[in-house]
C-alpha cells in the first residue's frame, strides 16, 4: 500500500473507531436506565473491536513504516510498546499516558473474547469505557498526525 493509501485508511478507520467508542457509550447509557443485561453485551462487543480495530491500525503502520512487527507471545504488548517508541522514520503513535488503559483495554478484549456464557461485569465494563474515553483523543490526534506525515511522502 502507498503512503498516502494507508493515510487514507487511518482517516477511513478513525471515524470507525469514533463510531465503536459511540456505539459502546449509548449502550452503557441504555444499561443504566435498563439494565437490560444485552446493552452489557453490546458494549462489551464494541470495546473489543475498537481495541481490536486501533490495533490492526498499529499493524499497518508499524509494517509500512518501520518494516516490522513484533512477534511472540508478547506481540500485542510489544506492538505497543513500538508504536510508543519515535524513530528515524515516523514520530510516536501513542502517547506514552494512554498506555495504561491500553493495556486494561487489551485485557478485558481478551476477556470478551473468551466469555463463553459469562455475563459481564458493569462496574469494569464502566472503568474500561472511562479509560478508553480518556485515552482516544490524544490515541486519535497522535493517528491523525501520522496520516498527515504519510501524505508528505
Amino acid at each position: 500500500m502507498s503512503a498516502h493509501g494507508l493515510a487514507a485508511r487511518l482517516r477511513a478507520e478513525l471515524k470507525i473507531l469514533d463510531g465503536e467508542l459511540e456505539r459502546a457509550s449509548a449502550a452503557l447509557n441504555r444499561f443504566a436506565h435498563t439494565q437490560a443485561i444485552q446493552e452489557l453485551d453490546v458494549a462489551a462487543l464494541r470495546l473489543q473491536l475498537w481495541y481490536t480495530g486501533l490495533e490492526s491500525l498499529l499493524v499497518a503502520v508499524l509494517q509500512q513504516v518501520d518494516g516490522d512487527i513484533p512477534t511472540g507471545n508478547s506481540w500485542h504488548r510489544d506492538l505497543c510498546q513500538q508504536a510508543l517508541r519515535a524513530t528515524t522514520n515516523r514520530d510516536s503513535l501513542l502517547p506514552s499516558e494512554v498506555l495504561p488503559a491500553l493495556d486494561d483495554a487489551r485485557s478485558f478484549r481478551h476477556r470478551v473474547r473468551n466469555a463463553y456464557g459469562v455475563d459481564f461485569d458493569p462496574i469494569l465494563l464502566g472503568n474500561v469505557h472511562a479509560q478508553i474515553t480518556v485515552a482516544w483523543p490524544p490515541i486519535r490526534i497522535a493517528l491523525m498526525q501520522c496520516a498527515q506525515d504519510l501524505d508528505g511522502f
